[in-house]
């Protein structure tokens, strides 16, 4: 054999060796992922978990991998004074997408947080979003020995489980005293809110066509006028509200400085804006022009905060009012037009043989009585809601 061949077959043998080193390699890196992934599936031998409220999302879960530990918290929200209805409320509640939305606001707050909870659970072979994940760590089960139901809350280690039974707690109790009957928590009540806003859209668009079907009479009265005088004004202060909604809604997108909003005309007029907002400009020239002592600094620093605080409370105040005049404007409007329907139709023989009428009284008898239903549904979810609490019952480290 020539030394060169003896060279070549040396390069060739060291060429191979190397090369299955590093396919292995490859392999291992390429599986290591889903070795150190942690587990989001449910735990095995749970007790079965209550039926899921009408209107949650199936959220799916990563079933097939692996983790060497979860550890678990349970918190019992007990019910005072209610039944399994109440419960049955409680759990609608916490199982609502709406209220899932509320404690991803909540964390999201706090980087810190939100890092220790979800990042044990993200990776490139998890292609869940946050929401997802979230839904898979806290879930509701059935109390069966109490007046109440269990929230189990998932995580990495007992410390973030802890810290995740604590934001759910935190947000609940906000969430459901904040929640209004125009903007409720539990997703069946804002799917009755939508069929009534459908019914009412068909009832308005069947008025404005009974309207327009008695306007070639000639039997308009003195109250008649009167209603469509009050109607036009009341056209125009609904106009003069839409506005500065409108104005609202651009600038809280474009700017989230509530400060911003003061370019809104009835913010900035609003009750004691203007002196607040006056006293705030002349705080800030005192730190700018002088050069007070360190006390005298301190107290202006003080009050400059507290300043701006009652600012941002007050914007948030003229919102408030300004939805609050719109809306019972509209309302106004569409009871004003219903009359001038229900009037004409009582003095026009055409209007009270066309079927539309007939329907129209149809239409209204049902949004009376889906109202009638969903205020006694919202007084007894009002009721729940008295008097409940949270108990931290058990905590265990699941081995698998």
């Amino acid at each position: 054999m020539q030394p060169w061949q003896s060279v070549l077959l040396i390069i060739l043998s060291l060429s191979l060796f190397y090369y299955g080193v590093y396919y292995e390699e490859i392999k291992e890196e390429s599986l290591a992922p889903l070795a150190d992934q942690p587990l989001v599936s449910m735990p095995v031998k749970e007790p079965s978990k209550p039926s899921r409220s009408p209107g949650v999302p199936e959220l799916e879960t990563q079933e097939n991998l692996s983790s060497d530990s979860w550890a678990e918290l349970r918190t019992l929200l007990l019910v005072e004074n209610g039944g399994r209805r109440h419960t049955s409320l409680h759990s609608d509640a916490l199982l609502s997408p709406f209220f899932l939305e509320k404690v991803m606001a909540l964390i999201s707050k706090s980087p810190t947080v939100k890092k220790m909870i979800l990042s044990p659970f993200q990776s490139s072979a998890f292609k869940q979003n946050e929401s997802q994940i979230m839904r898979a760590l806290f879930s509701i089960r059935d109390a069966p020995n109490a007046n109440g139901l269990f929230l189990v809350c998932r995580g990495h280690s007992i410390k973030t489980a802890r810290l995740l039974a604590k934001a759910v707690a935190q947000t609940y109790k906000e969430a459901i005293s904040r929640e209004t009957m125009d903007d409720p928590l539990i997703a069946k009540f804002q799917k009755h809110l939508k069929k009534m806003a459908d019914l009412d859209q068909k009832i308005n668009l069947l008025v404005e066509k009974i309207q327009k079907s008695s306007r070639d009479g000639n039997s308009a009265n003195v109250e008649e006028i009167a209603l469509q005088a009050e109607l036009d004004q009341t056209n125009k202060e609904l106009s003069s509200m839409v506005k500065p909604l409108r104005q609202i809604e651009s600038l809280s997108k474009s700017n989230p400085n509530p400060m911003a909003l003061l370019e809104v005309e009835k913010i900035a007029k609003y009750k004691s804006l203007p002196e607040l907002v006056r006293m705030s400009a002349q705080l800030e020239t005192m730190l700018a022009n002088d050069n007070p002592d360190s006390f005298v600094k301190k107290e202006v620093l003080r009050n400059l905060d507290s300043t701006k605080q009652n600012i941002d409370k007050e914007i948030k105040n003229a919102i408030a009012w300004i939805k609050s005049v719109a809306k019972e404007t509209l309302d106004r409007k569409k009871g004003l037009e219903r009359k001038l329907a229900e009037l004409r139709a009582k003095e026009e023989d055409a209007v009270l043989s066309n079927p539309g009428y007939e329907k129209l009284k149809r239409l209204n008898a049902e949004l009376s009585s889906l109202k009638e239903n969903y205020r006694e549904q919202f007084d007894d979810w009002k009721k729940a809601k008295e008097n409940f609490r949270f108990e931290e019952i058990k905590v265990q480290e699941l081995e698998f």
